[in-house]
């Protein structure tokens, strides 16, 4: 059904897609506005209960605050709901996250789906090792046909007595960077008008003897810092003998657009 998710996503208006965060007080500097922190339900079968979530001043990622869960010996979560996504979108779901004394507990953000009559349809928990120093976990993923809302978590995965602090919680439309409008000049490659927008990890440039308007079945043939603007092609071992260049932005989960317009640069 992937197909049809694209179709659908292509078809939503674009102001539907803006690059807005939906989840509310995403970096907790409003205390626990938003968020349920006591889950009891979420270890119904363990007698030791969920471990309930505070708000801590101290150690935040950025700003003043962030999430904080105890193990305590149990799990534990912060669950925000309902979360505004729309069926057959693509979203970045995102956090950064420490921890101590985790031992073999993992931990990151779960999202589930659900029906507008609330009913579930399909969730994804993106669980990795704690580390010690503040790390982004982040994933891609389609909401399902059918989706009203989704519920959003940051969680642990298993009993633990360690700590793990959550912050800058993020789910929003997974668009890649704009278009990169370069031009040749001698022979470079060049986009030095090019306004990066924060998510733009690095550059792709792809190359071919003849023009090509899509680079989604090609291999780079250079992968350039965030604040390059230009690169001489005939310093490209890869790029021997092709004259037709085009430059995209990725992101920092990988994503461009396929989409350009390629330009032709000076003979080699």
């Amino acid at each position: 059904m992937m197909w049809l998710s694209l179709c659908v996503m292509l078809c939503v208006p674009a102001a539907a897609l803006a690059q807005d965060n939906l989840v509310a007080n995403p970096d907790f500097e409003d205390g626990a506005t938003g968020w349920s922190l006591v889950n009891d339900w979420y270890a119904r079968n363990d007698p030791k209960r969920a471990s309930p979530a505070v708000i801590e001043q101290t150690m935040a990622h950025s700003g003043q605050a962030c999430l904080r869960i105890d193990g305590a010996g149990s799990r534990g979560l912060a669950i925000q709901s309902p979360v505004g996504v729309q069926a057959g979108v693509r979203y970045r779901v995102s956090c950064w996250m420490r921890g101590e004394d985790m031992g073999d507990a993992r931990a990151g953000p779960l999202i589930e789906f659900w029906t507008a009559q609330n009913k579930h349809i399909a969730g994804e928990f993106w669980s990795e090792q704690v580390p010690e120093d503040w790390r982004r976990v982040s994933h891609l993923i389609y909401a399902p046909e059918n989706t009203g809302y989704a519920k959003l978590m940051c969680a642990t995965t298993s009993n633990n007595d360690g700590r793990v602090w959550f912050d800058d919680v993020v789910v929003k439309p997974a668009l890649p960077p704009p278009p990169v409008p370069a031009q040749a000049r001698g022979h470079e490659l060049v986009w030095d008008a090019y306004e990066a927008t924060p998510s733009v990890a690095y550059f792709r440039v792809y190359a071919a003897e003849q023009p090509f308007d899509n680079v989604a079945l090609m291999r780079a043939v250079a992968w350039l810092a965030a604040d390059a603007r230009s690169i001489d092609v005939t310093a490209l071992p890869e790029a021997a003998g092709k004259t037709c260049f085009a430059v995209v932005a990725v992101d920092e989960d990988d994503l461009e657009e396929p989409r350009v317009t390629c330009v032709k640069v000076g003979a080699r």
